[in-house]
């Protein structure tokens, strides 16, 4: 996953009034403010998830079963 697609899929979340936090190697790239390594997947996490998932689904990516929302 490229840091484009990575900023591109924050900005359509956000647009939604979604308050997306990003955890993991990218989370930590982030506060790096650079691009240390490649990344195979994006930690990411919303206080409304359900809205999430139908937006990932839109950029080609899927959640692991464990993750999808409860509700």
């Amino acid at each position: 996953m490229s840091a484009q697609a990575v900023l591109e899929l924050l900005d359509v979340i956000i647009e939604t009034g979604a308050d997306p936090w990003v955890d993991g190697g990218w989370g930590v790239d982030a506060l790096l403010e650079e691009q240390t390594r490649s990344h195979s997947d994006l930690d990411l996490t919303a206080k409304d998830r359900s809205d999430v998932v139908a937006l990932v689904g839109r950029f080609g990516l899927h959640l692991p079963a464990a993750y999808e929302p409860l509700r």
